[in-house]
């Protein structure tokens, strides 16, 4: 079983295998980085557990198109 505390605003998932995905893509100019605390813990008798602090670095993708101040442009095309 595992339990996740400090979640950035709900947007990391744990699944009962431990396996991290995002239920959102992150956005690296609103959130270059997170870390939450993760809990494991077994159904024996007795019952044992351990956390681990989880860091994730994002990175930043091109997400957004060019804007161009100017729409006209001319040049020379040279066929030899």
């Amino acid at each position: 079983m595992f339990t996740m505390f400090i979640n950035c605003l709900n947007c990391i998932l744990i699944d009962v295998l431990g396996v991290v995905t995002v239920s959102k893509p992150l956005d690296y100019e609103q959130m270059r980085s997170t870390q939450f605390v993760v809990v494991a813990a077994d159904n024996g008798q007795p019952p044992l557990s351990s956390t681990a602090t989880v860091n994730v670095n994002i990175i930043n993708v091109n997400d957004e198109k060019p804007l161009f101040s100017e729409v006209k442009c001319c040049g020379f095309l040279f066929i030899v």
